[in-house]
């Protein structure tokens, strides 16, 4: 048996299979996300910039969740995994904060169209980081 940095490429409908299921996971964690955020914002008048801080912090558990026992099916070292899915959502959660201000503040978007924006750039920052680091 190969080592797993040896092994061959996936075939194309296991990379399919993921892809899906990431995509499926990112509707599921941007359904989190969005509900959480607009709750705070529309029934309890929080600013969206502070919204923006606990409605990402709920997703990225729903998303460690699901990426870990669902999408890479990786049972490997849970807490070396849980570490660098921490610091991959923690630079997210900088990114998230950086794209929702420059969208709110200098583009003066709507705040939804900010969150569609931030939630475009944090998917592909989080799967490339995952895919490739987190879950190997």
């Amino acid at each position: 048996m190969l080592p797993p940095d040896q092994q061959p490429a996936a075939p194309l409908s296991s990379r399919f299979q993921e892809l899906f299921r990431f995509g499926v996971t990112g509707v599921i964690n941007t359904l989190t996300h969005t509900l959480t955020f607009v709750f705070q914002v529309e029934l309890l008048q929080i600013d969206p910039l502070i919204a923006s801080v606990p409605a990402f912090c709920l997703a990225v558990i729903t998303s460690y969740t699901l990426n870990r026992n669902w999408v890479f099916q990786n049972p490997g070292d849970h807490m070396g995994q849980f570490t660098r899915f921490f610091l991959v959502a923690f630079s997210g959660l900088g990114i998230n904060l950086l794209v929702m201000y420059v969208c709110l503040e200098w583009f003066h978007l709507h705040y939804l169209v900010s969150l569609a924006v931030t939630v475009f750039i944090l998917a592909a920052w989080s799967y490339g980081l995952n895919k490739f680091w987190t879950f190997k």
